[in-house]
């Protein structure tokens, strides 16, 4: 026989397609209703959620600024 020969673990079986036809519809139904569950945050708590990640952030930036400085400031004075 002339042609590509798959493995027997490789052969394809049209029952095996729809089965996972089958499957992957349910897994969308799935995501479909998981996405319905989300309760998504109100616009008032995403403004203050981002207030506190910014003001956070901006704290640890100047942090770590100082920390550069002071490090930079005591390297300086050693190598000096």
């Amino acid at each position: 026989r002339l042609g590509v020969r798959f493995p027997p673990a490789l052969r394809i079986n049209m029952k095996d397609i729809g089965e996972y036809r089958e499957s992957l519809g349910h897994f969308a139904r799935d995501i479909e209703l998981e996405i319905k569950k989300i309760t998504w945050p109100t616009r008032s708590e995403t403004v203050k959620s981002t207030i506190a990640v910014l003001t956070i952030s901006g704290i640890f930036a100047l942090f770590l600024s100082l920390a550069d400085y002071l490090f930079s400031m005591l390297i300086g004075s050693i190598l000096s």
